[in-house]
């Protein structure tokens, strides 16, 4: 084999996507993450709910469950970034898709951190008053970037999972 020949095959090698069970692995982080986003939109909605009604004593219990589910899925969204940001899981026409979903994952995962924050029940600023002015704005707010890297999480796993992707159509 020519040097030639041999640098070619190198380059190919590098450049091919992962194989088949690390693309499912990456198939199954995206699902997880998709759950845990689930769950928090479950605790959102839950925190909303009769708001101006609500006990103070209520209104601590559910930003308690926002700030839970906002760690949580913080968490899970570590075990994203890491792989996405070492291997490149698409052909070449995808890698606008992977770094797109890339950054929303960053804009997301800096979202939810500053959540855990703010939604933190023991501080003064997380009154009930406080919480109920602010809450809804900060939910939705979050809400809308949950929105987008769920957009971009649906492009780049149909190249992860084509199959999975013809399925959802």
């Amino acid at each position: 084999m020519s040097l030639t020949h041999t640098l070619l095959w190198i380059v190919l090698a590098v450049q091919a996507p992962p194989d088949s069970a690390a693309r499912a692995q990456m198939t199954q982080r995206l699902r997880v993450v998709a759950e845990s986003l689930g769950a928090l939109r479950g605790a959102a909605a839950h925190f909303r709910r009769d708001l101006d009604k609500a006990s103070d004593q209520l209104i601590r219990a559910r930003a308690k469950q926002v700030r839970a589910s906002c760690t949580n899925t913080l968490a899970v969204t570590d075990s994203l970034a890491v792989p996405l940001a070492a291997h490149r899981y698409t052909p070449a026409r995808g890698d606008v898709d992977q770094r797109a979903l890339q950054t929303e994952l960053t804009t997301l995962r800096r979202a939810l951190f500053i959540c855990r924050g703010e939604w933190d029940a023991s501080l003064g600023h997380a009154h009930p008053d406080s919480l109920r002015a602010w809450g809804p704005f900060r939910l939705t707010s979050l809400e809308g970037l949950m929105r987008r890297y769920e957009q971009r999480a649906v492009r780049f796993r149909g190249y992860v999972d084509p199959a999975e992707a013809a399925g959802a159509r």
